[in-house]
């Protein structure tokens, strides 16, 4: 399904867009990353068995985030805390990283997510999507590249081939404790988790 979803998205031919400008994430949205949006719980469900027979004590918090309940959203601006998970795909079962620095900000006229440490960044518009939950359209680079624009094409890695766009769904799963899930990432998983904690 990955690799439909690649091809769909490489042959969208989208130029540059700027989220914040956007009235919801309907209007920006590639076809390929709302059809990942729509797989959220065939991917998580297919990642969890990749992942089973990881080490018990990293199942025990994916479990734990996937299953917690939303909340209203609220204010999310600020520094956070944050950590990337990765759940099953052929780079490994279970990969849990350490805590980096993110950062929620308003600019543009909307939300902006931005990963300001480790290896592995990402950086995007936040959209609202009902009370509970915010849909991120991101990028996702590595250190030492310019971040890039959603829907814009890069050459991230080296590769034009690789797909840089980044679509999540954020949730508040407690008072100061955020949920981003990333259903069929480009590259490595079958699903991501970026858990954000004040």
């Amino acid at each position: 399904m990955r690799r439909i979803l690649f091809s769909a998205a490489l042959m969208l031919g989208l130029g540059a867009l700027t989220p914040a400008f956007a009235s919801d994430w309907q209007s920006v949205i590639a076809p390929a990353d709302a059809a990942r949006l729509q797989a959220l719980d065939e991917a998580w469900a297919k990642a969890r068995s990749e992942a089973e027979g990881s080490d018990a004590s990293d199942l025990k918090i994916v479990d734990a985030l996937h299953a917690a309940g939303s909340q209203a959203i609220g204010d999310v601006t600020g520094t956070w805390q944050c950590r990337t998970i990765k759940v099953g795909g052929g780079f490994a079962p279970l990969v849990r990283y350490g805590w980096f620095k993110c950062r929620i900000s308003r600019k543009g006229g909307g939300l902006f997510l931005e990963k300001l440490t480790g290896s592995q960044r990402t950086s995007g518009y936040l959209f609202e999507d009902g009370a509970s939950a915010h849909v991120y359209l991101g990028s996702w680079y590595v250190q030492g590249e310019q971040p890039g624009v959603y829907a814009q094409g890069g050459e991230h890695l080296g590769s034009e081939a690789v797909q840089t766009n980044h679509p999540g769904r954020l949730s508040r799963i407690g008072a100061q404790h955020l949920r981003i899930e990333f259903p069929y990432p480009a590259l490595e998983s079958t699903f991501d988790f970026l858990e954000l904690k004040r």
